[in-house]
């Protein structure tokens, strides 16, 4: 994949498709140009069914090798309508990510290895992109009269690139074998104060 050097601050930085490197001090000088643009980009936030599949597939990933879950056990255990969770479970069968096994011991099992299943998979599979914005999104393009001259449109792209990196790297199985994200971790002080965080 080719790339272009950008001047920056003072400083070179390149700017890469899907798989880019960015450093920390780089996403937050790149978050902190979004401020002003707060009421132009729509808010970046997985589906309820992109949630409650994944909260689904991480009971199943903890369950792996040891016989199928029922949808009625999935739900309980991850505090979601059996219902809406048996749509979510026949469409990520659909698309091979999951199996149902028939049976009064029935239930669903993993298609695939967990390492085989990443989350940008599934939150494609019910969000379609994970693009910010359609002007940056290849599967669902849109056109805008501004792209010539628009110049925030970068910092939307390297948005869209960081988010399918770090999806897409984030495979059941690793995700699993980390920690839950403790309270002060989401109220860290350097982004206290950000509105809209």
């Amino acid at each position: 994949m080719r790339t272009k050097n950008i001047q920056r601050r003072g400083q070179k930085k390149k700017v890469f498709g899907i798989g880019a490197n960015f450093s920390r001090e780089y996403i937050s000088s790149t978050l902190s140009e979004l401020d002003y643009l707060s009421g132009l980009i729509p808010p970046m936030k997985l589906s309820r069914k992109s949630d409650y599949g994944l909260r689904a597939l991480f009971t199943l990933v903890d369950e792996y090798g040891n016989g199928p879950v029922s949808v009625r056990e999935l739900a309980e255990r991850n505090d979601v309508s059996q219902r809406f969770l048996e749509q979510i479970m026949l469409e990520l069968r659909r698309h091979g990510v999951v199996e149902s096994i028939p049976g009064r011991v029935g239930g669903f099992v993993l298609a695939k290895r967990p390492e085989q299943i990443t989350m940008g998979e599934v939150v494609r599979l019910f969000d379609s992109v994970l693009a910010p914005i359609g002007c940056v999104s290849v599967t669902q393009y849109e056109p805008c009269s501004q792209e010539p001259t628009c110049r925030f449109r970068r910092v939307l792209l390297n948005l869209r690139n960081y988010n399918a990196q770090v999806m897409d790297k984030a495979d059941l199985a690793s995700v699993a074998a980390g920690r839950p994200v403790r309270r002060d971790e989401v109220f860290t002080p350097e982004f206290i104060g950000g509105g809209g965080i």
